[in-house]
């Protein structure tokens, strides 16, 4: 894979050491953030990519979005419409994002990983 493609280890502030992978993950927590509002709890990363086994060839980009409360059917349809405009963006890391909502914040403890969001620090979920 080319290393334009973000591929490449860096040292980056980001929650991962992948340039593009972080870049997508800030667009993809500021436009739930913005949909979410004070609903958004946090954003983790779990799977390959916070556990240290991230293959850029192969890997896909888990996430969990914790949530203060069920969202009403007009916030999961803004959801739904911004994921589909994320995975038409180019990106090959836009169509390998598999996560999920919760209002659990039980759901955090059952997946290790980077907590993104409220706390910009990384940490075990």
């Amino acid at each position: 894979m080319p290393e334009d493609m973000g591929t490449k280890k860096v040292n980056s502030p980001g929650p991962t050491p992948y340039s593009e992978v972080n870049a997508l993950l800030q667009r993809q927590l500021l436009e739930v953030q913005a949909i979410l509002g004070d609903r958004f709890t946090g954003m983790c990363l779990y799977g390959s990519l916070a556990l240290g086994d991230f293959a850029p060839a192969k890997s896909d980009i888990d996430f969990l979005i914790v949530t203060m409360d069920e969202l009403p059917e007009a916030t999961v349809g803004a959801l739904d419409t911004m994921h589909v405009r994320l995975a038409a963006g180019g990106s090959k890391w836009l169509m390998e994002l598999e996560g999920s909502y919760s209002k659990d914040m039980l759901s955090l403890s059952k997946h290790q990983g980077a907590l993104l969001g409220k706390a910009p620090i990384r940490m075990a979920c």
